[in-house]
């Protein structure tokens, strides 16, 4: 692939979907890294151009929305991150510092480390599992809703609805 923005538009559309199932998004944007970054670089296209010609060739979020700029910037920023810590060696809970080598974030090594949710004040902490949010895999790792989820959510709404 040569730097026309038009035909990377058109193969970047076209992973989106492999036999009618749909390719999240993230993983076809790491396909795409040194392309978006070339073009980025000779063409000296912007993000909003870039995400223009995506919504051209048909490219859209899995709810039909089009691509946004934001989006193909921020997961292009952060494709790029992950991409340079594994080439450092880094461990995925090292922190993420800025040029000024300031501590923007600093990610939990492990699950343990992570803080735990409480139950709402009033519950019966043996009635109901608590769920945290951290150990959960990243969304784009899975497709599907637990059950604890969904049980820990309707609890809270039943909750804000009768105090209404």
């Amino acid at each position: 692939m040569g730097t026309d923005p038009k035909s990377w538009a058109e193969t970047f559309a076209a992973e989106l979907s492999v036999g009618g199932e749909r390719v999240p998004f993230e993983r076809v944007l790491a396909h795409h890294l040194d392309a978006i970054s070339k073009l980025r670089s000779v063409s000296g296209l912007t993000w909003r151009s870039l995400a223009s010609f995506l919504v051209r060739a048909g490219a859209c979020r899995a709810d039909g929305s089009p691509i946004s700029a934001d989006q193909l910037r921020v997961g292009h920023a952060r494709l790029v991150r992950q991409a340079a810590r594994a080439a450092k060696g880094s461990p995925p809970g090292s922190p993420i510092l800025d040029k000024g080598q300031r501590v923007l974030r600093a990610e939990p090594s492990s699950v343990a480390e992570l803080p735990k949710l409480r139950p709402p004040l009033g519950a019966n902490p043996t009635a109901t599992k608590t769920v945290s949010p951290y150990s959960l895999s990243p969304k784009s790792d899975r497709e599907d809703v637990s059950d604890d989820e969904i049980a820990l959510a309707l609890s809270r709404l039943t909750k804000l609805s009768s105090r209404s």
